[in-house]
């Protein structure tokens, strides 16, 4: 049965919410980082802010799961 498998990412979330540089932490499957990399180009965030209208760019490192597709057993239906 195939596990989960983590990638870690360090990006940096710009003062205007969009996505800025993308590193690989060595942590996990190439494809899964190309895949989160070209995700994570998409995103927009909302700003962190220092005081009350000082939008900052902060770093962040974030682990991503990804797990085997989960296969519901014979007895489970849809109403659960």
């Amino acid at each position: 049965m195939p596990t989960a498998q983590d990638v870690v990412l360090e990006f940096v979330v710009r003062s205007d919410g969009s996505v800025g540089e993308i590193c690989h932490t060595g942590r996990g499957d190439e494809k899964l980082v190309d895949s989160v990399h070209g995700y994570l180009a998409t995103c927009r965030f909302k700003p962190s802010v220092r005081g009350p209208d000082n939008p900052i760019a902060v770093k962040m490192i974030v682990p991503f799961s990804f797990r085997p597709e989960w296969t519901p057993p014979p007895w489970w239906t849809e109403s659960r």
